[in-house]
């Protein structure tokens, strides 16, 4: 049967693109510029990487970590006539397309040099950095990504035990089971029908699809220190606006990890939803 709701979320996640991010407009210096002004420039912006422009006004290159943000990536020399002697020129590895997904930006963020330039058609007009990543887009992302997985996790429970909400929730245990009836009986007592499967957590539900030997990779402890990962770092940060990653790539490698273990727990999910 079509899940509008689940290709809604697919769809979701494709369109949330470099360009729904990037910084904009440009703060850049002239390639025969004092490599002094530069640093003043980058200073007063507290910008760490600084496009360079031609005389046409077009990009040529960039000044790498001129303010000496990251410990790994060289430093422009400071002893030349000028920037465009110490400057980074372009090449594939430091430009995306502006229409390029959110989801493999994260990749090319990963390693150095931390940034991307960004094209328009045809043209330098912005950059991504780590701290874009705190921006709205990425929260949506992360909550198409959530979102899916757990609408997966409940189709593949209730496939796997052929619509008995009762039979899946023991498998939490009678102290789990019982926690979820609880649970339940307030959501009722509020006038709210819900189905005996939605009064479960994320955790929970992950937990029972172990039990149920859809997910693989450990025993209960391990599945539940993965959800309750997954829950901590991804699901409270959604909902009380705090940061994902900040200016730290640490942060933004767990971000990723985290989004891609998601998808591979969707993708279980859904193996089962569709009857094994």
């Amino acid at each position: 049967m079509k899940d509008e709701y689940a290709e809604t979320l697919v769809e979701l996640e494709a369109a949330l693109q470099v360009r729904h991010i990037a910084h904009r407009p440009l703060v850049t210096i002239a390639r025969d510029a004092k490599p002094a002004a530069a640093e003043r420039l980058a200073n007063g912006k507290t910008l760490n990487n600084l496009p360079v422009r031609g005389a046409d006004g077009a990009i040529v290159g960039v000044l790498e970590n001129i303010n000496g943000e990251l410990p790994s990536v060289e430093r422009p020399r400071l002893d030349v006539s000028a920037v465009s002697h110490s400057m980074r020129r372009l090449d594939d590895r430091i430009v995306v397309e502006s229409r390029q997904t959110i989801e493999r930006l994260l990749q090319d963020l990963l390693s150095p040099p931390y940034y991307q330039l960004v094209v328009t058609d045809g043209r330098i007009d912005g950059i991504v950095t780590v701290s874009d990543l705190n921006k709205a887009p990425v929260r949506v992302l992360a909550y198409a990504t959530m979102a899916r997985l757990e609408t997966a996790m409940s189709v593949a429970i209730r496939t796997v035990t052929r619509n008995s909400d009762e039979a899946a929730i023991q498998a939490l245990g009678e102290g789990g089971a019982g926690q979820v009836r609880g649970h339940h009986r307030q959501l009722r007592e509020q006038h709210l029908n819900v189905a005996l499967l939605d009064a479960t957590t994320f955790r929970q539900k992950g937990i029972i699809l172990a039990k149920l030997r859809v997910f693989a990779g450990g025993d209960d402890k391990t599945i539940q220190a993965e959800f309750d990962g997954l829950y901590e770092r991804l699901r409270n940060p959604l909902m009380h606006m705090s940061p994902f990653v900040g200016e730290s790539i640490p942060g933004l490698q767990r971000f990723a990890e985290d989004l891609e273990q998601a998808r591979q727990r969707t993708k279980e999910a859904l193996v089962a939803a569709d009857g094994l």
